[in-house]
């Protein structure tokens, strides 16, 4: 083999084994990680959330784009008899990789619901008029976040929300709050 072509074949195998060929970033999975929840903070209390599922439900697809996925856990901590969720959609899963996204980046993500049920018998809702400035990190987010050994998430940052509360009379009054997210939590890849 000439010289220059073996050169050549050399330099292209060192940029090649710098990332370029791949899709995929790291190894796939949660790992190690010590995951023991999602949390949601209002002054006073503490939600978690764990259980979480990640399928390709196809609920926030854009107009031919690839098939969204529907990424949702539940609430654990205070128990609640009816099940009450956090859920996001990933409009464009095949451009997503291991790394941080803003909850703001509706192109990337989108902050469906966070619902809660807590212990004074108020519930927790979002409001969607006002965009997050949180962040959410994913770790071992392999195969457009369908690989079988999941991923696993990170939330940090704040949305704004409202606590209701049966007001006495029948009705509900609606108190304006910041929900603080923290912790972390292992994904479940499910296939369809």
């Amino acid at each position: 083999m000439p010289a220059r072509l073996h050169g050549a074949i050399f330099a292209i195998l060192c940029l090649c084994s710098m990332g370029c060929g791949s899709d995929e970033e790291g190894p796939c999975g949660p790992g190690e990680l010590t995951a023991t929840g999602v949390t949601i903070t209002i002054p006073g209390q503490t939600i978690r959330y764990d259980q979480f599922t990640s399928s390709a439900n196809n609920d926030c697809t854009p107009t031919g784009g690839p098939t969204s996925l529907t990424l949702d856990g539940i609430q654990v901590d205070p128990m609640t008899d009816v099940a009450f969720s956090m859920a996001f959609c990933l409009p464009r899963p095949v451009e997503l990789s291991s790394g941080t996204v803003s909850l703001a980046d509706d192109r990337l993500i989108e902050l469906i619901d966070v619902r809660a049920s807590l212990e004074d018998g108020c519930r927790l809702d979002i409001d969607r008029s006002i965009a997050p400035t949180a962040t959410i990190t994913f770790q071992g987010y392999c195969q457009n976040g369908l690989h079988p050994d999941g991923y696993a998430i990170e939330l940090s940052g704040t949305t704004a929300g409202f606590l209701v509360c049966d007001d006495g009379n029948g009705g509900s009054s609606q108190e304006p709050v910041t929900l603080t997210f923290g912790g972390a939590a292992v994904v479940e890849a499910l296939s369809l």
